[in-house]
């Protein structure tokens, strides 16, 4: 198959406004904002930056996230037991707004930012809102929820949870927006703490970020055909051959696609050595 020349991809700016934030009651802060800056601000530092950066082949750029406070909430911790919405699992969209609420008292302006993170140091539940926000609960300071923070901030971008078997939630172990039912888990350090990390992302979730470019995609010509295609590992593309990432079948196809053996899977999806679980593809 002739490929036309490879066209890179521009970076995106994606910048994350970092709110942390502590109850009126609690003043604790368990670890310094340097700490949050590292892992939400800096390129280079192992951090969530690093990640995003290279799961995205360099595509999702979020160099240009801030990190603001500790910040006071004008809520007390009394009020997750007086209110119902806030027991577990909590309103997140309240817990979120209340950490808004806390950088419009202290004159931070927030629309320079695509997307909004509130760490508090206290509460009942934590994850992403409907509506993109995130709310990250840090009380422990050895305790860094790596990859759980990761899958949260997918939300944040507009991933929705990943599917498999066909239609178990939570169900593709090798792809972040299943952590962490299914997803291979690894220790990771950082700053002092420790926590989990986990996968990349699957091909459907990368096709959606819009981060694979053109040139290594590769989709069949007409629903019936017969070729031999090598895909390059997914989520480590540096050691392939720089061919085809992943195979889309065509929107209108009215046969279904019949790999031989372990040739192709459904997600393109490829596991921590590259090789490639066998499953139906649909």
């Amino acid at each position: 198959m002739e490929r036309s020349r490879e066209v890179a991809l521009r970076p995106r700016q994606w910048p994350w406004a970092v709110l942390l934030c502590r109850w009126s009651d609690a003043p604790e802060e368990p670890r310094p904002p340097d700490l949050y800056e590292a892992l939400f601000t800096r390129s280079g530092a192992g951090g969530v930056v690093d990640y995003w950066q290279q799961v995205t082949y360099g595509t999702l750029d979020l160099t240009g996230s801030r990190v603001f406070g500790w910040l006071p909430m004008s809520h007390g911790t009394a009020e997750i037991a007086e209110i119902a919405d806030l027991t577990f699992p909590g309103d997140r969209a309240r817990l979120a707004a209340w950490g808004r609420e806390a950088a419009h008292v202290a004159g931070i302006d927030l629309t320079p930012y695509r997307s909004v993170l509130v760490v508090q140091n206290r509460g009942p539940d934590h994850g992403a809102t409907a509506s993109g926000d995130v709310v990250i609960v840090h009380t422990d300071p050895g305790l860094c929820e790596f990859g759980f923070i990761c899958h949260e901030m997918g939300r944040g971008f507009g991933l929705p949870h990943s599917y498999a078997h066909p239609d178990i939630g939570y169900g593709d172990g090798w792809d972040l927006m299943s952590f962490a039912s299914t997803t291979f888990q690894c220790p990771i350090a950082f700053r002092g703490a420790s926590g989990a990390a986990t996968v990349g992302l699957n091909a459907h979730n990368l096709l959606r970020l819009d981060v694979i470019d053109p040139s290594r995609r590769w989709t069949l010509a007409h629903p019936d055909v017969s070729a031999t295609v090598v895909l390059d590992p997914l989520n480590q593309p540096a050691i392939g051959s720089r061919g085809a990432l992943v195979l889309e079948l065509l929107p209108s196809a009215t046969r279904p696609a019949r790999p031989d053996g372990s040739t192709w899977t459904s997600s393109s999806t490829n596991g921590p050595d590259g090789t490639r679980p066998s499953r139906p593809m649909r």
